[in-house]
């Protein structure tokens, strides 16, 4: 089986290091024609944890006030940030079961290789004047939807 257009070509995540750098990322609610690392002085991002909350931070940034709402990487999950690069692996498909393992036993399948370059353990997602809801701020609420799906579709029966 080889990738055409219509079939997505799998990933493979290769890791250089045993143990990656942590990193803190931000959802900001502006866009910046940039995207990856920035080296921010305290002078121009220098958010402040609220005494009450570990989870709740306060910010500025270009003179307006930011509030932040941690969230959390649930136990059992990584938060990682990938590279992608110009490498391609052929290998085996990993298949436990099914009607059609049997076939596919033999049969190798390309594989795009990305890179961890950085991990992290909480998202900060910021909002103008007032905190992110967590029903109602679409990357709050994605993050827990996406963990319960992938949980739905990783969850085998022994039926």
């Amino acid at each position: 089986m080889s990738a055409t257009s219509s079939t997505p070509t799998p990933l493979l995540i290769s890791s250089q290091t045993s143990s990656l750098p942590k990193c803190s990322l931000n959802v900001l609610p502006c866009h910046i024609n940039h995207t990856g690392p920035v080296d921010a002085s305290a002078r121009h991002w220098q958010p402040t944890t609220d005494e009450g909350d570990n989870n709740t931070a306060i910010s500025y940034f270009r003179g307006r006030k930011l509030c932040g709402r941690k969230v959390i990487v649930p136990e059992g999950y990584q938060g990682v940030i990938l590279k992608k690069t110009d490498r391609t692996s052929i290998s085996k498909p990993d298949i436990e079961t099914g009607e059609d393992a049997d076939e596919l036993e033999d049969e190798k399948v390309e594989m795009n290789v990305v890179e961890k370059v950085a991990g992290f353990d909480c998202i900060t997602v910021w909002n103008h004047e007032v905190m992110p809801d967590q029903l109602e701020d679409s990357h709050v609420r994605g993050v827990a939807e996406w963990i319960k799906f992938a949980g739905a579709i990783h969850d085998f029966d022994d039926e």
